[in-house]
């Protein structure tokens, strides 16, 4: 038998301080299950938050800050459970911190990052517990420096943290309103009584030689789980069988089996083992495309993968980078020089399990080919936490994020390319309640994700606390996380689970908003919560945005579309992929990389509008939703109108509704673009009384009408106050708020959401054996968004702008009507099959613009 050994683990000073060699030491003796331990170290202070014993405050601010002043004057994240980040708070001028301990505990030493690289100062106040208050000191830091303060052991039940910026950095300097104070993260050492310890993350298997990054865990008299690293060591079976070396990474010395266990003190934590193992095959190897600055790498089998690089005619190879998928691109080569590559898999701890591939070699282009251009892509990550999901799930959420991928290539005109990698991670899904991506973040580090290796990380579950964006992880990673939306789309338009690609496209939308507009120098965009926007002033005439586009699917497109930057985004976010596109018209000429290419198009690469319509092939691409038009044929809908010529280039619609009694129509399905929908049939007429609407169909149906009755800025023109307090009213129907046009089934009527519109009118007729329903709508129609919040000052309507010239919005869903209906004012009902039972005479989302004329 072997006697085990153990090795202790030097003290840190600080977080960015590394331990230093460590020694093995002679054998254990036995400890006692029930012994205890008293150590000095950092508290759990998400634990003990989420336990009670310490509780987070900021003074609120003052009463002479108002709007967005005021609503800075609140924390970002408190005690977010990562292993180092505690708290993150911001708030105008000087920013009062204050640690509640119930009951008291002996402090050693308090630490304070302020958030950013500006001159901070800094003051502490502790409050003993006996009552007693004394200034524990104050400092000036900068540079992203820690403000550390060290006391002699005080029993204290409070402390108060004072931090405010005193000078800006270059680029920093607040120009509106007070100076804004930021806290990045506090940590609070002192006094702990250990019950027991354990060891985490401690792999199953290694390779010979490998290693993984040592931590030890406590559970303090608290219940918290203090981060123990620093003070325990561990005992190794066989003896000498692992060494630590700086930086706190234990490494194998010897193949086979070792047990391993954490000892503090008389503590002894449970014993893990880990198997040696030797190297595996190595991999195929890599295929290699040339660019004129880059390399594409398509590689085989199981990642995660090392990329090694050499040099022809160079003796040593060079480590350039790590891939978690199946491509990796390697930038900054320079022209007409050879390379070689090779890779070898790794375990997530960066240890090489298989030796390395045979080289590939590639030598760079010395010139740009004809059509050469760089499209920009955005490495994203999608985490998928598999052990929430049902089986056949992840193969679902997968196809659809990329179905999502092309609405963001498309509607973008190829501007945001989204170059996903998925990783499936398996165990609990961390808890991002608050919200939160720091236990994600942490999941990440300890696979070995690397700071900025990725643009953006989107993480996907079951059991998220619902979808957010704008996050900033692993360095200047954004960050995102959803799971579902509440966008319903035609059945099978965007893959299998389409409320998956709207939870991507919405929340990367946040991401673009926020961080890469940063990057690219410009201000913040509208968030994509339109409403919302609108009322900040974000979208509208008065920020020289008019915003003409239906709700969720058709604006978020639209936002798309008007991003003004997309080739001066910055790092980390925009990287390099080199593409050939003999025509300039944005696409591809045949590229599988892209969501979408000439070829997969079917028009032609070296014409830019290969049917002379008027629209170039990328804009063929973009003119639906969810498809494009057929760019070999110049009139895709077959209305006699050219796609270039024509608003609708999808619709056969005319456009136009005449004054007068008798209903003209507007609208028809099938189309020559849409030629297995049904048939149905839209007319309408208009006096200054009203809006009369009919739909034809084959069927009994109800119709649920989108309306914007002033057609020019969108579905949010119409958050208009009424001068009555609380209720304001618009010239707007949509969403919650659309028209409920129910004639067959009880309840009959017209419903603005559930509520009845008063003087309007609704009845069915059968004429030649198909089913009209016919609605009156009076011109007083409001309110058509009672809960909208409205910006004091806004323009006021009173309903319907009924007058020549005006421009009406309209969408149209019908759905066969139904006796005794459990959902009667939803127009997005499933069959009993799963399937939508819906359909959209239009595409879904998407209002179409008709003038009133005479």
């Amino acid at each position: 038998m072997h006697s085990p050994g153990f090795a202790p683990l030097a003290p840190r000073s600080a977080r960015w301080h590394t331990a230093l060699l460590a020694v093995l030491l002679p054998a254990l003796t036995a400890v006692s299950a029930s012994a205890q331990e008293t150590v000095f170290s950092n508290f759990d202070l998400a634990g003990w938050a989420r336990l009670g014993v310490i509780s987070l405050s900021v003074d609120p601010a003052t009463g002479t800050e108002t709007g967005a002043t005021a609503r800075e004057a609140h924390f970002v994240r408190a005690f977010d459970g990562d292993r180092t980040s505690s708290v993150a708070a911001r708030r105008p001028g000087p920013l009062p911190l204050a640690v509640d301990f119930e009951p008291p505990q002996v402090l050693r030493r308090v630490r304070v990052w302020p958030d950013g690289p500006d001159a901070f100062a800094v003051s502490l106040e502790i409050v003993q517990a006996n009552g007693q208050r004394f200034a524990a000191g104050e400092t000036v830091i900068d540079d992203g420096a820690a403000a550390v303060f060290r006391l002699l052991d005080v029993e204290c039940s409070r402390v108060e943290i004072t931090v405010e910026r005193i000078t800006g950095a270059p680029g920093n300097a607040e120009t509106d309103g007070p100076t804004v104070t930021s806290v990045a993260d506090i940590d609070i050492s002192g006094r702990l009584v250990i019950e027991d310890i354990a060891l985490q993350d401690v792999p199953r298997t290694m390779p010979e030689g490998g290693g993984f990054p040592v931590r030890i865990v406590g559970r303090d008299s608290f219940g918290g789980r203090p981060d123990l690293t620093a003070q325990a060591q561990i005992a190794a079976t066989p003896a000498r069988s692992l060494a630590l070396t700086r930086g706190s990474r234990a490494v194998a010395l010897a193949n086979g089996t070792i047990a391993l266990a954490p000892v503090l003190g008389s503590l002894r934590g449970p014993e893990l083992t880990t198997a040696v193992l030797p190297l595996q095959t190595a991999p195929p190897a890599p295929t290699a495309i040339p660019g004129t600055r880059s390399t594409w790498l398509g590689l085989q089998g199981e990642p995660p993968f090392q990329i090694l690089r050499r040099q022809v005619g160079a003796k040593s190879t060079q480590h350039v980078g790590r891939c978690d998928g199946d491509h990796f691109v390697d930038t900054g080569l320079a022209a007409g020089r050879a390379y070689q590559y090779s890779v070898r898999r790794i375990d997530r701890f960066g240890n090489p399990v298989s030796a390395p591939s045979r080289e590939a070699r590639v030598r760079i282009l010395a010139d740009a080919p004809p059509g050469h251009a760089d499209a920009g892509r955005l490495p994203t990550l999608v985490v998928i936490f598999t052990d929430s999901l049902q089986p056949g799930e992840r193969e679902a959420i997968e196809e659809s994020i990329e179905a999502a991928r092309g609405f963001l290539d498309r509607h973008s005109r190829g501007g945001l390319l989204v170059d996903t990698t998925y990783l499936p991670l398996s165990g609990p899904t961390p808890i991002t309640t608050g919200p939160t991506m720091a236990g994600i973040e942490a999941r990440l580090r300890s696979h070995g994700i690397e700071d900025d290796q990725y643009a953006v990380v989107f993480a996907v579950a079951d059991d998220l606390s619902g979808s957010y964006g704008g996050f900033t992880l692993l360095g200047r990673t954004a960050g995102a996380f959803g799971r579902t939306g509440t966008a319903p789309t035609p059945d099978g338009a965007l893959g299998p689970d389409p409320g998956m690609a709207w939870a991507f496209v919405h929340e990367l939308w946040h991401v673009i908003g926020l961080q890469l507009a940063e990057s690219a120098g410009l201000p913040l965009q509208p968030t994509g919560h339109f409403a919302d926007d609108f009322a900040a002033g974000l979208l509208g005439p008065e920020m020289q945005r008019p915003f003409d586009a239906g709700d969720l699917w058709d604006g978020q497109a639209a936002l798309l579309s008007r991003f003004e930057a997309w080739d001066r985004v910055g790092a980390p976010y925009r990287r390099l992929i080199e593409v050939i596109d003999r025509d300039g018209d944005g696409l591809a000429d045949d590229d599988p990389r892209l969501p979408l290419d000439e070829r997969r198009l079917g028009s032609d690469p070296t014409a830019a509008d290969a049917d002379g319509d008027g629209l170039d092939d990328r804009a063929e691409a973009a003119a639906g939703l969810y498809r494009g038009t057929d760019p070999n044929n110049p009139d895709s809908d077959g209305d006699g109108l050219g796609d270039g010529d024509d608003p609708w280039p999808l619709d056969d619609f005319t456009g136009v509704i005449a004054r007068g009694p008798t209903l003209r129509r507007l609208a028809t399905l099938p189309t020559t673009a849409r030629p297995d929908a049904p048939s149905l049939e839209l007319a309408a007429a208009w006096t200054e009384q009203g809006l009369i609407v009919s739909v034809t169909a084959d069927g009994p149906c109800d119709v649920f009408l989108s309306l914007d009755g002033s057609g020019d800025l969108g579905p949010w023109r119409g958050r208009f106050d009424t001068g009555v307090e609380g209720a304001p009213a618009g010239d707007v129907w949509t969403g919650d708020q659309r028209l409920a046009l129910r004639a067959h089934h009880e309840p009959r009527g017209v419903f603005v959401g559930d509520r009845r519109v008063p003087g309007a009118r609704v009845r069915a007729e059968l004429h030649d054996g198909r089913h009209v329903v016919i609605a009156e709508l009076p011109a007083a129609l409001g309110p058509g968004s009672p809960s909208a919040w409205v910006p004091p000052g806004s323009p006021r309507s009173s309903g319907l702008q009924l007058q020549v010239g005006t421009v009406i919005g309209l969408g149209v869903v019908v759905r066969p009507a139904r006796a005794d209906d459990p959902a009667p004012f939803d127009p997005w009902v499933n069959g009993a099959d799963g399937r939508p039972a819906w359909l959209s005479l239009f595409e879904a989302h998407r209002l179409l613009d008709a003038v009133l004329q005479p």
